[in-house]
């Protein structure tokens, strides 16, 4: 009887995540902002050249023993920073830069762990304001039914990690 019990509650719960992934997005966007009291060509230096991004980005922050290599930019090749951590968390995976200018920044993310291996895209925009540098930091995904029902979670998941970085990256373009 406890079994059968068991059995109907798990046929009920993945019926609730199909019927919640129905009416889920697709696709979801979150961002997060920050202003610097520092000039762009102070910022625009730790966005542009990914061998800065382990100064401020906050995954760097979750490992530190994560192995990583970057590929220079020039005008026939995107730039990329591949990661390859001990925690199975993080994994492995890469950040591609896909346009670079002095105050926008596209990229490509594409984690390779043991639960996910979708990628996502986003953008980090520069906009200077007298003595000071805003920044937006956007990343949008696609998921396909019926894993989209996790777009419910991502803003909790990655909002904060993304708000930790910018927040290091300010601190770092103040000093």
């Amino acid at each position: 009887k406890i079994l059968k019990s068991i059995g109907w509650f798990a046929i009920l719960l993945l019926l609730s995540l199909l019927l919640a992934a129905l009416f889920a997005p697709r696709e979801n966007s979150f961002e997060n902002n920050t202003t610097i009291e520092a000039p762009a060509e102070i910022v625009s230096p730790l966005i542009a050249d990914l061998n800065n991004w382990e100064k401020w980005d906050p995954w760097f922050q979750q490992d530190r023993a994560q192995f990583r290599s970057v590929s220079p930019y020039n005008n026939s090749r995107e730039s990329s920073l591949n990661w390859t951590s001990k925690k199975g968390k993080l994994g492995r995976g890469k950040v591609v830069l896909t346009q670079l200018d002095s105050l926008t920044y596209k990229f490509r993310i594409e984690p390779k762990t043991k639960y996910w291996s979708k990628h996502a895209t986003g953008s980090i925009i520069i906009n200077e304001v007298k003595e000071s540098t805003s920044i937006n930091w956007v990343v949008s995904s696609r998921l396909n039914y019926p894993l989209n029902f996790l777009h419910y979670f991502t803003n909790k998941w990655f909002g904060e990690q993304y708000k930790n970085g910018l927040t290091t990256l300010k601190q770092i373009a103040e000093e």
